[in-house]
């Protein structure tokens, strides 16, 4: 992962704690992939943030929606997102 995406993770991140709740003031990072600014991720929202990412193989399993969404109730909320992002970490210092 380059320097600057994995600053640009670390932006949504923070941004998504900062939040507060799914429905808070949803940060500009978090704000630019939720375009009907209701505090979650459509399914159509997901795939239009994932479209803007490099292709990773090695963390594919982890960015599939229905693992992102794991209570399953169709949205994506920025609890969710940051479980991923923590997941994916995990997964990059196995790789290193």
């Amino acid at each position: 992962m380059s320097k600057k995406r994995l600053l640009e993770m670390t932006a949504l991140a923070l941004a998504m704690l900062s939040a507060g709740s799914a429905a808070g003031d949803g940060g500009k990072v978090w704000s630019q992939y939720d375009a009907d600014q209701d505090g979650y991720l459509s399914p159509d929202e997901f795939a239009e943030m994932r479209s803007r990412q490099p292709p990773r193989p090695e963390y594919e399993p982890i960015w599939q929606f229905e693992r992102v969404d794991r209570n399953h109730d169709g949205r994506i909320d920025q609890g969710e997102m940051v479980g991923a992002l923590q997941e994916q970490a995990k997964v990059k210092r196995r790789l290193q």
